[in-house]
């Protein structure tokens, strides 16, 4: 059976998606999505299309395939725009981010991502996986503010993954 559903608002879709998706479970952060209304649109097509979760960081086959490249997006704009209104449960931050988040913040991110592209190298990609990628997001987002060159933020990545290199050989992270 095919239905439709003309002229719904982003806030109609996300419900029908969660009213459809009842009898097949979702998980967490794929009903998370559903939560962020129009803002749902530019957390999928930056988690979707851009090089960075294809090509850069220690992200999993499985991470793209349950939509916890959604949630680090969702995570990264929260981290970056509005860490003090920080909303742990997933349907938490998608409604806050549907209420909150402009397109504007979407794209910084994906600049962001696109200028880390030059940065990050297969040598120090670790630390961006699904669990600390949102830090290392909100932290590029804060250097941007020194006015310096990306290659800086760059050296002190380094400098920072030599330090603390034990730790991540201790943890599995290099």
């Amino acid at each position: 059976d095919v239905v439709k559903h003309v002229d719904c608002s982003d806030k109609k879709v996300g419900y029908h998606i969660r009213r459809y998706n009842r009898q097949t479970s979702m998980n967490v952060t794929e009903t998370g999505v559903t939560y962020m209304d129009g803002a749902a649109k530019y957390v999928k097509e930056i988690a979707d299309n851009n090089r960075f979760f294809k090509d850069f960081g220690s992200y999993k086959e499985s991470d793209k395939q349950k939509s916890t490249i959604y949630r680090i997006v969702a995570e990264s704009v929260m981290a970056m725009f509005y860490i003090d209104d920080w909303k742990k449960q997933t349907k938490q931050m998608g409604s806050y981010i549907s209420n909150h988040a402009t397109d504007g913040d979407f794209n910084t991110l994906n600049e962001n991502l696109n200028r880390l592209q030059n940065i990050i190298t297969e040598k120090n990609m670790a630390p961006f996986n699904s669990k600390n990628s949102f830090i290392w997001f909100a932290l590029f987002e804060r250097f941007k503010k020194y006015d310096l060159k990306d290659e800086k933020f760059g050296e002190n990545f380094k400098k920072f993954l030599m330090e603390c290199s034990d730790d991540f050989e201790k943890k599995g992270l290099e």
